[in-house]
This record gives C-alpha cells, sequence and structure tokens, in this order.
C-alpha cells in the first residue's frame, strides 16, 4: 500500500470528521455560554430592580424617622429646658434603635446645634456636651432646609462628613436628611438633620439584588462617580476626586443620563442602570437622585467556561478517539481495495491515451527492452510494429557517436528519479537521426517492477529552424551595415555591432529609447508621419535620414524600413536597415558644385569678357564728351558774354547722366574683372557697425531706425575686408532705401549676426530685414542674375557682385518675404572656407 496516499486519504476523512466533532463541541459551548450569558442579563436586570426597590424602600424608611422626629416639636410651645430634656431622650432612644443613622441634630433657626447624637466606632449612641456643639449656619444642608415648606424634606448628595472644618476619619461617605420642625403655633423652631451612612446605603443595594460579583457604579446628577466597586477590589468611595463617568465610559454616558433606567450592549458588555429617585415619594423631596450602573463582561462567563470544559471535554476526547481508530481501519480497507481497480482502470485509460497521443509515447523495462510503443512512434519512425518491440532499446535506436545521451539514458534506467526532460536523437526505420525532447516518467507494476514512460515530441524540423536562425543572427551581427529593431511602439529593442561602431552609444544606451533621438536638431524635419503611415499599413519606407553621433558629428544614412509580421499577418516590429552615405553624400555635392561653378565661370567668363569690352571702348569716348561738355559753358560765355540759364541747365544734366554712365562702366569692369581677394581676419560684426554708423549719419537715412543686434562671442572669419565691407554695405544700402518705400508706418531696418552648427560646419549668419514694399517670391533668384533690376534706375550688378563675393566664400545669400510687407535677407558665411577650391 502506498503510504503517502493512504496518509493522504486518512488526513482527508479525519480532519473533516474532526471539525464536525470539533462543530458540534464549538456549537455545544456556545449554546450553554449563550444561554447562560442570557439568563445574567435577565438575572441582573431583576436585580438592579430588587436593589432599587430596597433602596427605596430604605430611604423611604428613612424620610418617615425624619417625619416622626420632626413631629415631636409640634406638641411643644417653645423649647425650653425640659422641652430640650426630653427632646434629647427621645433622639438618644432612636440612634440606639436605628444604627443606620451616624447622626441625629436639632439646629435652631441661628444654624446652632441645640442637640446632637453621635454613633461612635463601637456602635454606641452618645449625647455631645454642649462645649462641643458646633455652628451649622453655613452649611448647605442647613440653608436648603430653611427654605423648605412645612412637611418637606431635603436630602443631600453624598459626601464626607466634616467636623470642625475638616473631614472626619475615618472616611464617611454620608447623606444628610433635612427637614424643618415647627411647634404647635405653626412657628420654625428649626431644622432636624439625621445622618445616614452611604455605605449602608450600598449594602443595602447589593444584599438585596445579589451583584456580589458585578461592577457597580453610583452617579449624582452631574455625572460624578462617587462609589465605584471593582470585582478585585473592595467598595471604593472616590468623593471629592471630581471623576467624571463619561470619562471612563464616553460612548454609553449620554444615554445612561438621557434615560435613567434600562440595559444596553457596548463592546465591554451589558449595562444595567436604573434611577433610585423612581419612586413618587422620594420626588417629594426636592433632591434630584441618583444613578446606580452595573456592569456585566464577558470575562464573568469564565466559571461557567471552566465547569463546561470540565464536564465535557473528556466526553469529546473520547468521541474524537473512537472516530480516530474507526477512521484508521475504514480508509485502510477502502484504500487497498481501491488500489486495485485503480491500477486495472489506470492502465487501461493510459494505453488508451497512448493510442491516441499525436506525441511519440513508449515504455521501456528495467532491462532497457522497449515493452510498447504507440501508433505515432511507429508510424512516424516509419517501423513495423514487430520490428521494434522486444528490442534493446539503447543498441536499435539510440546513435553511438552520441555517447553523452546514451549515458543520460543508462542512467535514467538505473535509477528511476522525478519527472525529467531530456533530449536526444533516434533512427527511424530509414536509419536517419531524428530529433526528440523528452519527458520521461515511472510507474511500478504489482510486482513493483519499476518501468519508464517517455513521451516525446520530433524537434528536428525546429532545431533546423533554430540552425538557420543563427545563422540569419550572425549574418546580421557581421553585416556591414546598420540594422535597428523597434517595437510597436516606437522603442529601439535590438541594435547590432555596426550600429554601435557607427554612432557611438552603446546598447544599453539605446534600448527602450525612440530613435528619433538621433535626429540631428538643427535640419529640416523628415516627413516621420508618411513614414509611420506606410511601414504600419505593412509597406517598405526607403529614404535617408539626418543623423548625429554621440560626440555630436552628422552623418547621413540611406534607410529601409519594414513591419515583421506574425503568422496572422500583424506588425509584430519594426525593422530598420541603414548604410551610412555620409561619405558619398559628401563626394556628390562637391562634384554637383564643381560642375555648377564650372558652368558658372564659364557663363560668368563669358559676360564678363563682353562687359569688359564695352566699359573699356566707351571709358575713353565718355571721358571725351564729359570734358567737352565742361569746357562748353565757359567757351559759351566767352562768345554770348554772358552764359543763358536755359543752357547751364542742359549742361548740369549732361553732366549727370555722364556721371551715372561712370558709374555703370565701372560696375561693369568690378563685375567683369574682380580684384584679387586678401586673405585675412575679418571681424564682420565690427564692419557692420562701422557701416551703420557711417549710414545714419547721412541726410537720406536719418528718418530710418536700424535695430542692430550681435550675438556674444562671434569667431571671425579669413577673407578680404574690402570684398566683405562692400558686400554688407550693398545689402545694407538696399535695405534702407527699401525701409523708405514704406507708406504705414515708421521705417525700420533690424540687422543681427550669429553664429550656428549646420550640415557644412560652423558658420556666420547675418540677417537685414526691413519693412518695405517686399519682394516678390517668384523673382528671388532671378534677382541676383547680372543686369536684372526692378529699379527704374539700375544697372542690376549690385546684388550680382554680392552674389559673386558670396559664392567666392562658400556661402548662400536668399531674399524672402518678412511678415507682411518687407524682405529678410540671410547671409551664410562658412568660418572655415577652403578657398583652394576656388583658387582652381
Amino acid at each position: 500500500m502506498d503510504l503517502n496516499r493512504f496518509f493522504i486519504a486518512y488526513i482527508k476523512t479525519i480532519i473533516p470528521a474532526l471539525l464536525i466533532i470539533l462543530l458540534i463541541y464549538f456549537v455545544d459551548y456556545q449554546s450553554t455560554i449563550n444561554s447562560n450569558w442570557q439568563a445574567m442579563k435577565k438575572q441582573q436586570v431583576s436585580a438592579i430592580e430588587a436593589g432599587r426597590l430596597a433602596l427605596d424602600a430604605d430611604i423611604s424608611q428613612v424620610i418617615a424617622d425624619v417625619k416622626i422626629l420632626a413631629s415631636d416639636f409640634n406638641v411643644f410651645s417653645a423649647i425650653n429646658h425640659d422641652v430640650k430634656t426630653s427632646l434629647e431622650t427621645q433622639f438618644l432612644f432612636f440612634s440606639q434603635n436605628k444604627p443606620r443613622y451616624d447622626q441625629i441634630r436639632y439646629l435652631n433657626n441661628q444654624g446652632m446645634e441645640v442637640i446632637r447624637v453621635d454613633r461612635n466606632a463601637n456602635g454606641y449612641s452618645l449625647l455631645k456636651r454642649k462645649t462641643l456643639l458646633q455652628d451649622k449656619s453655613s452649611r448647605y444642608y442647613f440653608k436648603q432646609a430653611s427654605k423648605l415648606a412645612r412637611n418637606n424634606i431635603y436630602i443631600s448628595s453624598i459626601d464626607w462628613n466634616v467636623e470642625n472644618g475638616k473631614i472626619e476619619k475615618p472616611l464617611k461617605p454620608t447623606i444628610r436628611f433635612a427637614m424643618p420642625v415647627f411647634d404647635k403655633q405653626h412657628q420654625r423652631q428649626g431644622v432636624v438633620v439625621v445622618n445616614y451612612l452611604a455605605s449602608e446605603l450600598m449594602a443595602h443595594f447589593i444584599k438585596a439584588s445579589g451583584l456580589h460579583q458585578q461592577q457597580l457604579f453610583l452617579v449624582n446628577k452631574h455625572g460624578e462617580l462617587l462609589y465605584l466597586r471593582n470585582k478585585s477590589t473592595s467598595s471604593e468611595w472616590i468623593l471629592g476626586e471630581v471623576k467624571l463617568f463619561e470619562q471612563l465610559y464616553p460612548n454609553i454616558s449620554a444615554q445612561i443620563q438621557r434615560e435613567k433606567q434600562g440595559q444596553m450592549q457596548v463592546n465591554q458588555g451589558y449595562y444595567t442602570y436604573t434611577s433610585i429617585n423612581s419612586n413618587t415619594s422620594f420626588k417629594e423631596t426636592n433632591q434630584q437622585g441618583w444613578l446606580l450602573i452595573s456592569q456585566l463582561l464577558r470575562a464573568d462567563l469564565m466559571p461557567i467556561k471552566i465547569e463546561f470544559n470540565q464536564q465535557r471535554l473528556p466526553i469529546y476526547g473520547v468521541i474524537s478517539l473512537l472516530c480516530v481508530i474507526f477512521l484508521f481501519t475504514i480508509i485502510r480497507i477502502r484504500l487497498h481495495h481501491h488500489e486495485t481497480l485503480s491500477r486495472n482502470k489506470y492502465e487501461q485509460r493510459f494505453r488508451q491515451i497512448l493510442e491516441q497521443l499525436k506525441l511519440a509515447a513508449i515504455t521501456i523495462s528495467p532491462e532497457g527492452k522497449l515493452v510498447y510503443a504507440n501508433p505515432y512512434f511507429i508510424s512516424h519512425l516509419k517501423f513495423a510494429n514487430h520490428q521494434v518491440i522486444g528490442q534493446d532499446w539503447q543498441q536499435f535506436f539510440m546513435l553511438t557517436e552520441h555517447k553523452a545521451e546514451q549515458k543520460q539514458m543508462s542512467a535514467l534506467l538505473a535509477q528511476p528519479a522525478e519527472q525529467q526532460k531530456l533530449e536526444f536523437h533516434i533512427y527511424n526505420g530509414e536509419k536517419q537521426a531524428r530529433a526528440f525532447n523528452w519527458s520521461s516518467s515511472y510507474f511500478t507494476d504489482v510486482d513493483g517492477h519499476c518501468y519508464l514512460t517517455l513521451i516525446g515530441d520530433d524537434i528536428t524540423e525546429q532545431r533546423e529552424i533554430d540552425l538557420e536562425r543563427r545563422k540569419l543572427n550572425q549574418a546580421v551581427e557581421q553585416a556591414p551595415v546598420s540594422v535597428m529593431i523597434t517595437n510597436l511602439q516606437g522603442e529601439i529593442t535590438y541594435v547590432n555591432p555596426n550600429f554601435v561602431e557607427l554612432t557611438g552609444y552603446t546598447k544599453a544606451e539605446v534600448l527602450g529609447k525612440d530613435p528619433a533621438f538621433l535626429k540631428a536638431d538643427n535640419l529640416v524635419k523628415q516627413n516621420y508621419d508618411d513614414l509611420w503611415q506606410r511601414i504600419s499599413a505593412g509597406d517598405v519606407w526607403h529614404g535617408e535620414f539626418c543623423n548625429k553621433k554621440k560626440t555630436g558629428e552628422l552623418y547621413w544614412e540611406v534607410a529601409s524600413i519594414s513591419a515583421v509580421k506574425n503568422y496572422k499577418g500583424e506588425n509584430t516590429a519594426y525593422i530598420a536597415v541603414k548604410r551610412d552615405i555620409t561619405e558619398e553624400r559628401r563626394l556628390t555635392l562637391e562634384l554637383i558644385e564643381e560642375n555648377n561653378a564650372k558652368l558658372k565661370n564659364e557663363h560668368d567668363a563669358a559676360i564678363g569678357r563682353m562687359a569688359y569690352m564695352i566699359a573699356h571702348d566707351l571709358r575713353n569716348p565718355l571721358s571725351s564728351v564729359k570734358m567737352t561738355v565742361q569746357m562748353l559753358p565757359s567757351q559759351l560765355q566767352h562768345i554770348f558774354n554772358r552764359l543763358p540759364a536755359e543752357i547751364k541747365e542742359l549742361t548740369e544734366i549732361s553732366l549727370t547722366q555722364i556721371a551715372y554712365m561712370e558709374e555703370i562702366l565701372t560696375s561693369l569692369l568690378t563685375y567683369a574683372r574682380p580684384d584679387k581677394n586678401k586673405q585675412e581676419s575679418v571681424a564682420v560684426e565690427q564692419i557692420l557697425s562701422r557701416l551703420i554708423t557711417q549710414q545714419q549719419q547721412l541726410e537720406a537715412y536719418q528718418n530710418v531706425m536700424i535695430d542692430y543686434n550681435v550675438a556674444d562671442n562671434l569667431p571671425t572669419i579669413i577673407a578680404d575686408n574690402t570684398k566683405i565691407q562692400q558686400l554688407l554695405q550693398n545689402l545694407l544700402v538696399n535695405a534702407l532705401q527699401a525701409a523708405l518705400q514704406t507708406q504705414t508706418e515708421q521705417a525700420k531696418v533690424q540687422v543681427s549676426i550669429t553664429n550656428a552648427l549646420l550640415e557644412r560646419g560652423e558658420v556666420l549668419m547675418i540677417k537685414i530685414i526691413d519693412n518695405g514694399l517686399g519682394v516678390d517670391p517668384q523673382i528671388s533668384t532671378q534677382i541676383f542674375e547680372a543686369f536684372y533690376t526692378t529699379k527704374a534706375k539700375g544697372t542690376g550688378l549690385g546684388l550680382a557682385i554680392v552674389k559673386n563675393i558670396v559664392d567666392h566664400y562658400q556661402g548662400s545669400i536668399s531674399l524672402t518675404p518678412y511678415n507682411k510687407d518687407g524682405t529678410c535677407c540671410t547671409v551664410i558665411l562658412p568660418i572655415k572656407i577652403n578657398l583652394e577650391k576656388n583658387n582652381k
């Protein structure tokens, strides 16, 4: 018998049985405790009521006694010596027969004690001598009683008995019953006072109620705790400590003070309470009364619990022991029978499962012989059933060159263990090696022989696929291009070593990031929306990127990006294959620039030769004409003795036009044959500052407001100072002339110089903005061509000369509209210039 199985079956049976017995015990226990608890609650209500009735009767008796003492005064006309003697005898007799009264006194109308009988510690009643009598006129009970009408009684609060201004020792909590007395002429003669011991009051209550074990509280009308009786200690009077019941039990105090009588349940237990002044006769005494509170806690049930356990636990223990022995025998018999049936059913069911299983299933005997193979194994490996059953597993199926696999198989047969995962190859019927992933298990027959069962899955194709994946992975790792894979959220999940080498970033630095962090911020953004739309739709995107390495160096890539799909055709990731084309792009741009420069130079040379020829050939005749016009006024004046005004005006007009023609010829010569450029360090911001100052001094531009902004620590450039000055002066003058054309606002020119980092490197960026009429965007490129002008009077060579200077220094210039009106001229000059290429 399988001990583990027996133990589990026994535990599964015995635990519920014991739990049932325990449940019965618990129900019995709770029923007994609850019934006793309910009885105790009812008993407490009855006890409190019995105690209250006893107290009410006790107080009513005291009131009756006081009335008897007061009625004795009604027969006297006045209090003389004989009357006093009679009253003393009456008081003394009364005190001896009423041991509950600690003092009986008669106070006259002035509050002076006239008669006083005290009870000493031995229980004897003694009449106080006249010399020991005290003045009680200041006592509250005398004052209160003196105000009462005939036949009314004042009952005081409980307090300590005071003698000669000091609290009497031992402590005596006292209730004072005071009643005014009258003679037969109905004249007030004073007050009769009886001191009733409050301890007697509580003793009568406890005796009448039978609450010897409960905790009791006595509370006055102000909620002050006067008396507290604990279970573990004797009675305790706490007068004068001003302890409020609310401080001890804040959650029940308000309800008790409001209801005056009843019972309530809180977490601590049950509280039964009653008001002592519930009797009608007591209400007529002008006293508000007290509250008596009894506390019943669950802890009060402890004696009952102990008694229950002593009586019932042995009985339940015997029942539990009999149940353990009985179930042990029954489970052992049933389990043995069940194992026999289960083994037969298991073998049949197991064989049926193996027959239908779409995995290879075999059973090997302890001797290593194949005793069972399911149809899947037979058909999948192309064997016949009679060929394999009874064969030695290792010799017939396993490969001799796989020594480790044979050793692992031998260990499984020699020492059965828990289920294991292993992998080894076998020959099929065509002598081809197949890889299987096996799970092993063991079972023992009725004779105790241990058989090994293997369930295997043919993973030959999977291993071939894994090999191809490893090849592909190695190819990607060694590829001379960058490979990047992202998830559907655009987060990088893989980069190959070429990416790391190219960018300078490690894999740890880029995994989880968006590829956009590589973008060069200062360049125009690519159309990434189109990229994501295409690859999300399953298309392949081809294009170029300008990115930035970890060092800040810019580089260009040509990329091919596509989606990776699963077997359902759903996108699971995106893969980008990128090749560095920075050098190719640089060489291509240089070739294009060289070709453009060559064509431009050839074009400019042809125009220059023609312009030089025209300017040179016209200069000498124009000089002769100018000299003739200048001499003409003096010759005419000599002939006519005076120069007519018309001739003088025509002469001035001719000279002005000749000067304009000389300016045109000078511009033609400058454009056709520019001077050689010097190489010197030029501070562009200083040149521009000087030109602005000069132009502001001219009368024509004094109404133009010039705003000049310069960045800090600008670098110098290597150039010809004269050429740069000519370039800036032409642009500044054009902006000033354009600003003067504005008709809606103050003529204004904004000039700024900053440095920036572009693809070509560090550059100076000069911007000159005017608020004139603006430039038509359609002629923004034509305007730099030679002889093209939009002015009524102009050669069209100013901006062409500026363009030549900018091109010579490998820069760029552009004119764009600015706001609604105005023009922005942007000049970009590289800091480092390769002038050797220009010279070539």
